[in-house]
Order: C-alpha cells, then structure tokens, then sequence
C-alpha cells in the first residue's frame, strides 16, 4: 500500500497547487465526468482572481482563439477591424465540453502550450469511459487528469491555488528515482518521455512545497499518481512464459543483464511507484489491463472514399448562410445576390456609405463535398512451393487497381512474407510504373511468417490512418503459418501470434478481407478471419483478373 493515498478532491487540489506553481510545466488539468456542481466550484476558485479565467467554447472559430480580422464588424462598420485572439489573454484558461472540441482548436492550443504562451488551462471532458480519447494530442501536453465520477458534489471542496515562488526553493531528484520512474512508465506502457519529465517535475515540485531539499518517496508515489495513472495502458508481468524454453532462457538474461545495470534501489523504487498507481485504480481495469490494448478509433464505411464535408475543395455545393472563420471561404457571388435587393432601402438608411452595403446576415459560405482517399495493403503470402503463382496473381491485380486508381481515389501498397519476417514491397502509391519496378524484384520461397505480415500492414495502415486516408487490409494466403513474430519456427506458436495481431486489429476497426488461395478451404484461415472481424473469400484457382473483381465487389461492401 502506497505511503500515501488521496482521494479524488483531494489529488484536483494538489494538482492545481502544482499548475499554479509551474504553469507551462504542468500546462493543465483534464477533468472527466464532472457535474455541474463540480464545475461551478471549480469556476468559483478563480472568481476573485485580479484576472478572471477565460472561457473557451467548442465552437470559437481560430479568429477568436488567435484574432485576426472580424470580418462581421468590418462589414457592418465599413472600415477594417480586427479583435485580439483568446489565447492572448493571461491567467487561467477554463476549456467546457472538451469532448466536442474540434481538431483545429486542440491544435492551437496544443501549439500555445508548446511555446508556452498561454496559463494553465481546465478541460471538462463529458465523454464515456468506453469513447475514444478526442483529446488525446491536447492531453498528452497536459499533466493531470482526474476523474471525478465518484465523487460526490459535497465532498469536492479543492481550496483555491496559493501562490508559491518555486524559484526561492528548489527540490533535487536522485538519479535512482529519475531511473525508476522511466522503468515504472515503460512497465506502465507510457513510452513517451514527456509524462517522465512532467512526474520528474511534480516530485520536485512536491518535495518543493514540503520545504523538502531531497524528493522524498511519498513525493515519487504522489508524482506518479498525479501523472502516470491515467496514462498507463498495460501492467506488464513479471513471470516468464514457461511454453518456450529458449525464450525463457533469453528472458532469464535479459533478466540478469538489467540486475547488473539497474541498482537495487533503482527497483524497489519502480515497484513502489507501480503499487501507487495501481493503488489509484479501480481492480477491474487492473485485470483488464494486464493484456495489451489498443484505443478504439472511430472509422467510417469505406466503398471508394467515403463523402467528407470539404472547406477549400471538391465538389461545389450550394453555399449556406453563416459566418466566416480562419477556414471557411465567403462565396462572393452568393453574398451579392443576396445583398443586392437591399441596397435601396439600406442606401437610405445610411446615406453616408459609399459603395455596396453588406450586412452579415449577407454572408453566405461556400461548400465542397470531397471523398476521402483510400489505401488498400495488399499483404501476399511468398512462401512455398505456390508463392510464384500467388505472386503473379498478386501483382496483376494491384497493376489493375491501378489502372483505374486515380477516378477512385485509391493507393495501393504491396507486403510480402516469406521465410522469418515480412518486408513492404510498395508504399502507397497510384504509381503504375514506380510498381512494377519495386514488384519485379521480389523473391519468393521459404517460411510462412502470417504473423509478421499482418503485423507489418497493420503499421501501414496506422500510418495511413494519419494521413486522414481511408485503409483497407487485403491478405492474399493459404494460411498454413509455421513461423512466428520472433522468427522461430513452430505452426502454433506462429497460429497464436497471427490471433493475438489479428485481435489487435480488429480493435482498431480496419476493415480487412481474406482471400483463400490454398486448393481448398483452411477451417483456420476462415477463424483468423472471424477473429479479425474480416471478410473471409476462398479463391484456389482465381487469376489476376478474377481477383480484382473478387477484391472489388468485397471492397465495395466493406
């Protein structure tokens, strides 16, 4: 049990001590599931600041964020104006309905807390546990989060921010427990180096207010509560799996290589810091997350690029009346037609104007309606005695859906595996003859690493998924797998693997096919598939063609 233990009202309050103190340290606090209740007492903290905080709301355009011009007073005056952005303005920042903050405005913000030009900011995050992170670029910049779901309204009484000049009293960190905090991440799953420093940073600044030279272990236990409890998305075990002797072999040296390079007190302080966090958590997420996971992210039906709401290109569409921002563009004809009837009655109202006057009710804003573009990764099995054929099958039909690649948006990668690992052939690309000259030099024979393969076209079309494409998985095999994701040989070990990929991926929501070219039907292949949530074809003898329609009607309905 941890030395020390806060509850819920109790962490809010030490954590906005730490954001008054190091603001562009610690950037922020997220707040989730809180109340009315809760926000109004939070909000009454800061009510007798010499600045009051500023509010922001989901929808402010990036012209009130950043300023600019104010395109609606510089109508109606007749003269240019322009407003200073929100983000200028000191003290604390107050961010509602966080869940429904647009993309845009997290990026802006996230860029004033990386040049450190705005004061800690509070996000009120409503969305459920079971909702993907919306917030999760903003987040990461930002220290703390509480949840405050069971917390009762009378029991939330964090007291106001004192003040505290933390450069009249600066605490210093021991090299043990700057080590055991990385560990402790690393175990926890937070790979990032940001969440180390902020902890690194809280435990000082703790020790700080304590009047403390020397962090001592409950600051380490408060830190890594503070900072690394809402991060931790796995507890890695310390027990070797006993199905390989040999991995169990290189785990126990692995094992007694880090004995040697971390200390004894390096480790008691990682297993202290562990017992925190877990000490912060409720017991059924622990159980849960002794198994890696993967966020859940919100995709749309595929078919050939799905319809997106477009600002600056794509089909136009007829403009709607509203108000302009940093992004969307004034459609001038459509803004004419509709101010022209007025001109008469508005002339003698104000008979000092020169020139058109247009009134923001004027406005109207243009509309586009895009597709978004898609990728689809072809992972080819290369092994065995059939690997030429299905190659050849393989490379007919992406050189098709290239063919046709432009008018439907499409890129097309190519992965092939064969003998321990797999290796990308063709990034994406809607080149016909950057192909055939990456797919003429692949060799075939050997192993079967399905595993790796899926492995590796999953990362792809993570890295499509950030380029805003849409991504589609096809594997191309027999699925007879025989080596697994370390490259040993072994059929079941290598089946366990390709599972435990495939369930990753099915988290992920990538819409996937699986094309059977063996001479008849693997019952395997087809569970693989179901636990993948893909679709599942069997094709022994299809030709390039064939498999290019196959793909093409299955796409179509994915």
């Amino acid at each position: 049990m941890p030395e020390v233990y806060m509850n819920s009202a109790e962490l809010a309050e030490t954590a906005l001590n730490l954001c008054s103190m190091a603001p562009h340290t610690f950037g922020g606090i997220v707040f989730k599931n809180a109340s009315e209740a809760h926000i109004s007492h939070l909000r009454g903290l800061f009510s007798s600041e010499a600045i009051p905080p500023t509010i922001l709301q989901p929808f402010y355009t990036l012209t009130d964020l950043m300023g600019g011009v104010d395109a609606v007073s510089s109508m109606s005056s007749g003269k240019l104006v322009k407003q200073p952005g929100l983000l200028e303005k000191s003290g604390w920042f107050i961010q509602v309905m966080g869940d429904k903050l647009p993309l845009e405005n997290q990026a802006v913000i996230s860029k004033q807390i990386d040049e450190k030009k705005m004061g800690p900011i509070l996000i009120f995050d409503e969305s459920r546990q079971d909702d993907p992170n919306v917030l999760q670029k903003i987040s990461d910049r930002l220290a703390f989060e509480i949840d405050l779901i069971n917390v009762r309204h009378c029991d939330f009484k964090p007291a106001r921010p004192s003040p505290f000049d933390i450069d009249n009293h600066k605490s210093n960190i021991t090299r043990d427990q700057q080590e055991a905090l990385a560990l402790a991440a690393v175990k926890l799953g937070v790979y990032s180096i940001r969440p180390v420093i902020m902890a690194q940073n809280a435990a000082k600044s703790l020790a700080s207010l304590s009047g403390r030279d020397l962090v001592s272990s409950s600051d380490l236990e408060l830190a890594s509560t503070l900072v690394l409890s809402h991060r931790a998305i796995v507890i890695q075990s310390d027990e070797p799996d006993k199905t390989d002797n040999s991995l169990d072999e290189n785990k126990s040296n692995e094992k007694d290589e880090g004995d040697e390079l971390n200390s004894e007190q390096t480790q008691l302080l990682k297993d202290m810091i562990i017992e925190a966090v877990k000490a912060n958590l409720p017991d059924d997420l622990i159980n849960q997350m002794r198994i890696s996971k993967k966020e859940l992210a919100k995709t749309s039906k595929t078919g050939f690029g799905t319809k997106i709401r477009a600002k600056v290109r794509g089909r136009p569409k007829p403009a709607i009346n509203g108000r302009p921002n940093g992004q969307d563009r004034i459609e001038i004809l459509a803004t004419l037609r509709q101010a022209a009837p007025w001109q008469k009655m508005r002339r003698r109202q104000q008979p000092d104007r020169k020139g058109l006057i247009i009134l923001p009710g004027d406005l109207q804003i243009q509309q586009f309606e895009n597709r978004s573009e898609r990728v689809i990764v072809f992972v080819v099995d290369a092994s065995g005695s059939a690997a030429v054929a299905r190659l050849a099958e393989a490379k007919g039909a992406v050189e098709l859906m290239l063919a046709n690649a432009y008018s439907k948006r499409d890129f097309v990668a190519l992965i092939g595996f064969r003998d321990q690992f797999a290796q990308v052939l063709l990034e994406p690309t809607r080149s016909l003859v950057q192909a055939k000259k990456n797919l003429s030099s692949f060799a075939a024979g050997g192993g079967t690493p399905l595993a790796s393969g899926l492995d590796k076209a999953l990362k792809l079309a993570e890295r499509s998924r950030q380029s805003s494409k849409t991504q589609i998985i096809a594997i191309l095999t027999d699925g007879k797998a025989n080596i697994d994701l370390n490259g040993n040989p072994g059929r079941d070990a290598a089946m366990d693997d390709a599972e435990k990929v495939a369930k990753i991926a099915r988290e992920t929501k990538i819409s996937s096919i699986f094309i059977d070219v063996g001479r008849k039907s693997n019952p395997k292949l087809f569970d693989l598939a179901q636990i993948m949530d893909a679709q599942y074809v069997n094709l022994p003898r299809a030709n390039a063609k064939d498999l290019s329609q196959s793909l093409t009607n299955s796409l179509d309905n994915a």
